[in-house]
């Protein structure tokens, strides 16, 4: 499953390069349908697989974008994890070179091992129940924003986790598919697998409605709104995002020009939306949904 993809040969012509390439890819797709048949429920697939680098000097194509995109499709989630080449020193100063308690491999491998198998488990539904904040006894809900790259656009989607242990994901309506109901988290990947929710990069409008609708100004009801900074501190969708346009007590919708002297819509106790937002820098949630 994870044997590298033959290279074409060095004199190939561009259009002999791409038909080799969908062969090979059509080939290892029907292997991996063969041995592993969709048998209905999501499953959380580890993959051990080499780091590109390895495939490259061996002149092979790396198979992982291939598992990233056949695997979701047949039920099965997809998490990678490069192998274990480094050895533990006991003697090491940086603690992530030390060995594990009780063992001989390194804890940082033990911890990027054991992140791997959290993102496959939340991926495939087994989600804490998100607990009731203290002094809330209305409904409460966790927002989470994120975009992911795709060739020639962008697909972003929207995560709701609720005190009532539910957890949907919502995809932006294109064309091809002009209505999108909430999914539950253990359909999203087949969903994004099958190009749902794939925005061309020219539609930045649409992208700041959507976003603007997580935010659900006009609710009450008490939430908290995560966004990652990477991907929505832009001027051109989430402005307010940046440092010197956070303003205390302000609203400033996705796609308002927070450079311009008019002021953001100001929030009082009786007219907040309840809703705290956070902008966090670190890297989003590992996945295997489709990135090309």
């Amino acid at each position: 499953m994870t044997a590298g993809l033959p290279k074409p040969v060095p004199d190939a012509t561009a259009e002999q390069r791409r038909a080799h390439r969908a062969q090979q890819r059509k080939t290892r797709t029907d292997e991996l349908r063969e041995a592993f048949p969709d048998d209905g429920p999501l499953v959380g697939c580890l993959v051990e697989i080499d780091k590109p680098v390895i495939y490259a000097l061996a002149r092979q194509d790396d198979p992982k974008p291939l598992l990233k995109q056949a695997l979701p499709s047949l039920g099965r989630h997809v998490q990678c994890l490069h192998p274990v080449t480094l050895t533990a020193g006991p003697a090491s100063k940086a603690k992530p070179a030390k060995p594990f308690a009780g063992s001989t491999v390194r804890t940082d491998d033990v911890h990027r091992a054991a992140s791997s198998v959290k993102d496959i488990l939340r991926s495939i539904g087994h989600l804490p129940r998100l607990p009731r904040p203290h002094g809330i006894d209305t409904r409460f809900e966790v927002i989470t924003v994120h975009i992911a790259q795709a060739r020639n656009g962008l697909v972003p989607y929207i995560l709701r986790s609720r005190t009532d242990g539910t957890t949907t994901g919502h995809l932006i309506p294109t064309p091809k598919h002009p209505r999108e109901d909430p999914l539950d988290i253990r359909d999203l990947p087949r969903a994004l697998t099958a190009g749902r929710g794939r925005l061309p990069w020219k539609e930045r409008q649409q992208l700041v409605e959507f976003v603007a609708q997580a935010l659900t100004v006009d609710s009450a009801a008490p939430r908290l709104f995560l966004a990652r900074a990477h991907s929505l501190r832009r001027a051109d969708l989430c402005p307010w995002l940046q440092n010197p346009h956070i303003t205390p007590n302000q609203q400033h919708l996705p796609g308002q020009d927070c450079a311009s002297s008019q002021p953001g819509t100001a929030r009082t106790p009786l007219t907040s939306p309840a809703c705290a937002s956070s902008a966090s820098t670190t890297a989003g949630p590992r996945s295997a949904w489709p990135s090309e």
